[in-house]
C-alpha cells in the first residue's frame, strides 16, 4: 500500500474482548473508512485480502467501524514525555471513550508530546492535556476537526497540511469535509501555491504558503533535551478567485 503506515497498538486496561484486533484505516480525504477484524491469532493475518477494503470491495462492509477511534503514543524509546505524558493522556482519554481508546508505538512529532490521532480522518493532534479531550471527543463525534492543537491530517503532505490549517484558522470552519484540495503547485524554492474548494459555497480560495527553517534551535525532544533548527510554514496570503 503506497504511503501506508503500521502502528502497534495495546490497552492497559481490562476489557471483555477475546483475541487479536486489527483495524485498517483508509484516511482519504473525502469519506474516509475504518475496519476493524477481530482475529484469534496473528496468523490468522495471512487470510485478510488487505486490497479488499481499499477498492470498496462489499464483504468486507461487514468490518466497517463507525465508531471514532483513538491511538495515543505512549512510545519512550524515541522521547520518555512520550511515555509520560502520553500514557496520564490514554488514561483520561480511556476513562471517557472507553474501549475506542488504545495505546500506540511512536507516531512522529515527540516535540509535541503528548500526540494523538484519531481514525477513519487521520488527524494528528499535539500537546494535548486531559482538558482538552472533551471538545476533542465532541468534535470527533460531529465528524468535524478539533483545530486548537490540530498538527494535520495525513492524507495531505506537510505543505497541505498548514495551508489547511491557516484557512480553517482564518474561517474557523471545522467541519471535516468543509473543503476540498484542488492542487498544490510550487512556486519556487520555499514558496507554494494551495487551493482549496468550499464544499458548500464552491469558493476556491488560493493561499500561498512560505517554508523556511527558524534560525535559531528549537527543543524538539524533553527527555533528553535535544534542539535544533526546524521546518516553519508561514501564510503569506489567502485570496478567493473570481
Amino acid at each position: 500500500v503506497d504511503n501506508g503506515r503500521l502502528q502497534f497498538i495495546k490497552r492497559s486496561r481490562p476489557t471483555l474482548r477475546a483475541g487479536i484486533t486489527f483495524f485498517v484505516a483508509l484516511t482519504g480525504e473525502i469519506a474516509p473508512r475504518l475496519y476493524e477484524f477481530r482475529l484469534s491469532t496473528y496468523d490468522d493475518l495471512l487470510s485478510l485480502d488487505l486490497s479488499a477494503p481499499l477498492f470498496g470491495a462489499a464483504a468486507y462492509d461487514r468490518y466497517l467501524r463507525t465508531e471514532p477511534l483513538y491511538l495515543v503514543c505512549t512510545n519512550g524509546k524515541r522521547d520518555r514525555c512520550c511515555s509520560r505524558d502520553g500514557l496520564a493522556l490514554y488514561q483520561a482519554l480511556a476513562d471517557q471513550v472507553g474501549d475506542a481508546a488504545w495505546q500506540c508505538t511512536h507516531l512522529g512529532g515527540h516535540r509535541y508530546a503528548p500526540t494523538l490521532v484519531t481514525f477513519p480522518d487521520g488527524a494528528y493532534y499535539g500537546r494535548l492535556t486531559p482538558s482538552n479531550l472533551a471538545p476533542l471527543v465532541q468534535a470527533q463525534a460531529h465528524e468535524a476537526l478539533y483545530l486548537s492543537h490540530l498538527r494535520g491530517r495525513c492524507c495531505y503532505d506537510d505543505v497541505v497540511q498548514a495551508a489547511e490549517s491557516f484557512l480553517r484558522q482564518e474561517t474557523g470552519l471545522t467541519e471535516r469535509d468543509a473543503y476540498r484540495l484542488l492542487d498544490s503547485r510550487p512556486v519556487d524554492d520555499t514558496r507554494w501555491t494551495v487551493r482549496f474548494a468550499g464544499s458548500s459555497t464552491g469558493e476556491v480560495h488560493r493561499l500561498v504558503i512560505a517554508r523556511t527553517m527558524s534560525d535559531t534551535d528549537r527543543l524538539v525532544s524533553c527527555s533528553p533535551p535535544k534542539s535544533k533548527p526546524i521546518v516553519q510554514f508561514s501564510l503569506v496570503s489567502n485570496e478567493i478567485e473570481e
